[in-house]
């Protein structure tokens, strides 16, 4: 049985949210609750495409997806695989603290740029958030040190898959309107096998990363012509 988790990046005070909205109304409409990669205070100007919310309209927008799992995603943008455990820890402390402003508790990390490394495990066990949304594998695994859940990514497009919990990884603001009609299609048809990622289960077929991840890696390079970031 296949598992899917919608997972949509890259929610900033730059991000046009009509498009956000009718993604997430039809999540909504289907009791799917996706996750939302969610910036506080973005200064990444690769996201910025000319769009600029106020704090206020961008908080509404964020606040009012009650029914969806508000991830950290960072607090700027920010890559983390060179970052020591004193800079991750002030950059997390400073975005949860935008959320709780808000009164909003994010169980979910999900890093920028797929950056992340062993010292962000034990940041986030810090903080006491859950789950970490990144990684190659098929299934989810508990890291034992720190008891942070790890739920593997690895596709960037929705598609039919034989088995696994999959997280599909979007990005609203770069998607046409077609491509939305599509996920949306895909969110009503598999709407019964789309899971919140709090409620993955761990299981004894997470041995089956061991030979997936290389095998994953070498046809990433093989069709993309690069080494996975991650």
């Amino acid at each position: 049985m296949t598992s899917y988790i919608i997972r949509l990046d890259d929610l900033t005070k730059w991000s046009d949210l009509s498009k956000w909205e009718r993604i997430i109304d039809c999540c909504g409409d289907n009791n799917v609750q996706a996750l939302l990669a969610t910036v506080p205070k973005c200064t990444d100007q690769k996201l910025n495409k000319g769009i600029n919310n106020t704090d206020a309209e961008f908080w509404r927008f964020v606040c009012g997806a009650k029914d969806m799992d508000v991830a950290l995603h960072g607090f700027n943008h920010e890559r983390m695989s060179s970052m020591e455990t004193d800079e991750q820890l002030r950059i997390l402390t400073a975005s949860m603290k935008e959320f709780l402003k808000h009164k909003i508790i994010p169980d979910v990390f999900v890093p920028p740029g797929h950056s992340f490394n062993e010292f962000t495990f034990y940041v986030l066990k810090f903080l006491g958030v859950s789950y970490l949304s990144d990684g190659i594998g098929l299934y989810p695994w508990k890291r034992m040190d720190t008891d942070v859940i790890q739920v593997p990514q690895i596709l960037w497009k929705q598609r039919t898959m034989p088995f696994g919990v999959i997280t599909i990884c979007l990005h609203p603001d770069t998607m046409t309107v077609g491509e939305i009609k599509k996920l949306n299609e895909f969110i009503c048809e598999k709407n019964k096998s789309i899971i919140s990622i709090t409620d993955v289960n761990l299981t004894p077929l997470e041995v089956v990363n061991i030979p997936f991840k290389p095998l994953y890696k070498y046809v990433f390079k093989w069709k993309f012509g690069k080494t996975i970031p991650f």
